[in-house]
């Protein structure tokens, strides 16, 4: 029984589980900006999520009820193209 509820949470035991160093980098002809933040295994399991959601098509929200930043996208925005949105109330 141990050996199977480590092996169902064993990424939250990697060694690397603490925070790992990111950065958010934005580039467009209209503006840029890097973000750096630590990410965690959970915050990398929720990106996973929201890319999957993203491919199925439809809009995301990431690290919303996060300390740090938070990525929205929309699909289609007010400009009828998609629309990114970056949130960092720290």
């Amino acid at each position: 029984m141990e050996d199977q509820r480590h092996s169902q949470h064993s990424g939250t035991n990697a060694p690397w589980a603490a925070l790992l160093d990111a950065e958010i980098v934005v580039r467009t002809p209209f503006v840029s900006g890097r973000l750096d933040l630590p990410l965690s295994v959970v915050d990398l399991d929720g990106w996973r999520a929201a890319l999957d959601r993203l491919d199925a098509g439809e809009d995301v929200a990431w690290r919303e009820m996060s300390r740090g930043p938070s990525l929205f996208i929309q699909l289609t925005g007010e400009r009828e193209c998609p629309e990114v949105v970056m949130e960092d109330e720290g």
